[in-house]
């Protein structure tokens, strides 16, 4: 396995930073009944794994995101926002020798092609900024954050190459990951959504990027740069009720 207490583990920091803030909101809210709301959202989601140097290894693979939330409000144009997700993202047509260099060349068969899953539950915290009523009805918002993700399981439709008289024979096969995957990496989150009503019940929309800060490759790889990033493009729509 590989180290993975390095210098950046800054980022962790940066997380624990959120959750700080999240919390010093709650207490904010209580004391000055600032406005609370609720809400669920879901979505389609596109994975992607990419190296400490941004080399992609492997296409987007389409997924879905679904949860649940909660947000404070500090300032009309402010609030934090708390979030519970499951995902079921990955990356497809991977280059199997970042996740099976050690023992690929030992296979009879050896893989040429991976498609990666990895359903996570995620703990994403954001800080929202409220563009208030700049249209009737209509708030725009922009907010960073970050997330914590747990691995709860990660499979592979991994693509062999069988050589039968003569012949070339492509074969797909299901694999659990198992502890190839790391069990759980955190990230950073940009994104973008509206907020479309004016009362108790308020209708979301909202695109966001996650950008992988964590190396989810537990293998040892023939790779230089083999510490994998994952990373999650997605579009959901949701609904929040205020108290």
């Amino acid at each position: 396995m590989k180290n993975k207490y390095n210098s950046r583990n800054w980022h962790m920091y940066f997380y624990v930073g959120l959750l700080f803030l999240f919390a010093f909101s709650f207490n904010t809210h209580a004391q000055e009944q600032s406005k609370l709301s609720f809400g669920a959202r879901g979505g389609l989601a596109s994975g992607s794994f990419t190296t400490i140097n941004k080399v992609s290894i492997g296409s987007s693979q389409p997924g879905y995101q679904v949860g649940a939330f909660a947000s404070f409000n500090i300032k009309s144009y402010l609030s934090v926002s708390l979030e519970v997700l499951f995902s079921n993202t990955g990356a497809a047509n991977t280059d199997p020798e970042y996740f099976y260099s050690a023992e690929n060349d030992a296979l009879k068969n050896p893989i040429i092609n991976s498609s990666i899953i990895t359903n996570q539950l995620s703990i994403p915290i954001l800080i929202s900024y409220n563009i208030v009523d700049a249209v009737a009805g209509v708030s725009p918002r922009i907010y960073l954050g970050g997330d914590y993700s747990f691995n709860m399981k990660t499979n592979s439709l991994n693509t062999s190459l069988n050589k039968f008289n003569g012949d070339i024979i492509y074969t797909n096969e299901f694999s659990d990951m198992g502890n190839r995957v790391a069990s759980s990496d955190y990230g950073a989150i940009i994104g973008a959504g509206l907020d479309i009503g004016d009362g108790k019940i308020i209708y979301t929309f909202d695109l966001r990027y996650r950008i992988g800060l964590s190396d989810i490759n537990e293998t040892t790889s023939s790779y230089i740069n083999s510490e994998i990033k994952r990373d999650v493009f997605s579009i959901m729509l949701g609904v929040t009720y205020k108290l």
